[in-house]
């Protein structure tokens, strides 16, 4: 036991006592803080409130370190004392030393003011005593928490200690706040992720819904021209379309008749008769390769479609084949101009083979 404390008077003891058991009442209402919330500025405000309130002094504040400079993030005790933007330095005052070099600095003057002790403070307030201490994870120096008093008593090895453990609360809720902002984070990118693959799987459903249903028709019935319309339509679909036609080969006389639309004006029909090696359609009937257009508007190969009757702006054209042999086309059009899918293309392919 400290020879100075058995000189102690019993109400002096019981003075004592009363302010360790304030100070661990701090500590306590600090320590519930950071849990029950992951904002970090409002731990921070209470960090600097309890810490003025409990070393009885005028002014505080928190400040960050951001590379080589110092940023204030709470403050306390007037408008304006403290500059929005200190660059860390020697020069730059008590806050900015303790940043560069990690331990705390105290100092008490009577007979002046900040002015002689610190150049921390903005304007001419009357601080004697100053202490400062580092916020720090492990090595890692996160910012200062800067207190002023305008009385020259010195802190004392207690309030020292209180102080100490109010910088490593502090820095106990800086670092829940970015494990927390991280985690959330983390959760967003991941429920994206799986809100993405439901809405991928849903959509392969249907697609393969789609093919099922025309492999049904197929089976099932007998007429081709059934089968056929079903084809359009459900390609119609797929490939997010408004116009699509079904053209097959007539080996006599080279040409691709269409056999099933959708959304094709029926004037039009006998006026965009196709052979072989003739525009994209014929193209792709006589190479076998599929091919997709984009901007038929400045598109040659397109100049036989009578525009002024109906607008087209982009299409898909798939063959269709037995083997390595052309047997017809499928052709998927848009009045907008749009950009096909890589998916669409590959439903495209399945639905004609």
């Amino acid at each position: 036991m400290d020879l100075n404390e058995l000189q102690l008077t019993p109400e002096q003891k019981i003075f004592q006592l009363e302010k360790s058991v304030a100070q661990l009442s701090v500590l306590y209402s600090i320590a519930a803080s950071i849990t029950i919330t992951t904002d970090a500025d409002k731990v921070l405000e209470l960090v600097l409130e309890k810490a003025l309130d409990t070393l009885k002094a005028e002014l505080g504040a928190i400040f960050f370190r951001n590379n080589q400079d110092l940023r204030l993030k709470v403050s306390r005790g007037g408008e304006g004392v403290f500059p929005s933007h200190i660059r860390l330095g020697i020069d730059n005052g008590i806050a900015a030393q303790v940043a560069q070099t990690g331990r705390a600095l105290w100092i008490a003057q009577s007979g002046s003011h900040y002015t002689s002790l610190d150049t921390t403070v903005k304007k001419e307030y009357p601080v004697r005593s100053i202490i400062c201490f580092p916020i720090k994870i492990d090595d890692k120096i996160l910012g200062t928490i800067y207190i002023g008093r305008f009385s020259p008593e010195e802190f004392t090895e207690q309030e020292k200690w209180l102080l100490n453990v109010l910088a490593n609360r502090a820095s106990v809720a800086i670092e829940s706040s970015r494990l927390y902002s991280e985690l959330k984070t983390a959760n967003e990118k991941l429920a994206g992720r799986v809100e993405l693959a439901n809405k991928e799987l849903l959509q392969r459903m249907d697609e393969l819904k789609s093919l099922y249903e025309v492999a049904q028709t197929m089976v099932a019935s007998m007429n081709i021209d059934r089968i056929l319309n079903i084809i359009i339509v459900k390609a119609n679909q797929m490939a997010c379309t408004n116009i699509s036609t079904l053209r097959l080969l007539d080996e006599d006389s080279d040409e691709l008749v269409i056999k099933a639309s959708v959304g094709v004006k029926e004037e039009i029909i006998p006026l965009i008769p196709l052979k072989v090696g003739e525009g994209i359609v014929g193209e792709v009937a006589q190479t076998g390769m599929l091919q997709i257009a984009e901007n038929l508007e400045k598109d040659k190969r397109f100049d036989y479609f009578p525009r002024e009757l109906q607008r087209v702006s982009s299409e898909i054209v798939v063959p269709l084949k037995i083997g390595t042999r052309v047997i017809g086309v499928l052709v998927c059009a848009s009045e907008e101009q749009m950009n096909f899918t890589s998916r669409e293309v590959e439903l495209l392919n399945s639905l004609a083979n």
